[in-house]
């Protein structure tokens, strides 16, 4: 079963998770903000890892949960030679 990490704690983040909670298995949360790493910011029990914490996750696919163009540019770009979906 595909695994996947919601990136990006921002403005949007608490309404995207809520939706897609109901159809993908959320399995952690990330951030490029270090001040959120480690942290159960939604209450339950998966907290927030650092960006390269995700690939120690067996089949995981990340969904960016940012609206912002330039936001989700710099989270390519960041993380274009990492290997996740």
């Amino acid at each position: 079963m595909k695994s996947y990490v919601a990136f990006g704690i921002g403005i949007n983040f608490y309404s995207y998770v809520e939706r897609i909670d109901s159809v993908c298995n959320i399995v952690a949360f990330s951030d490029n903000n270090p001040n959120h790493w480690g942290k159960y910011i939604f209450g339950d029990e998966r907290k927030c890892v650092a960006p390269f914490e995700i690939s120690n996750y067996e089949n995981v696919c990340v969904i960016i949960t940012s609206e912002k163009e330039n936001s989700i540019q710099a989270i390519e770009k960041r993380h274009a030679n990492a290997d996740f979906s």
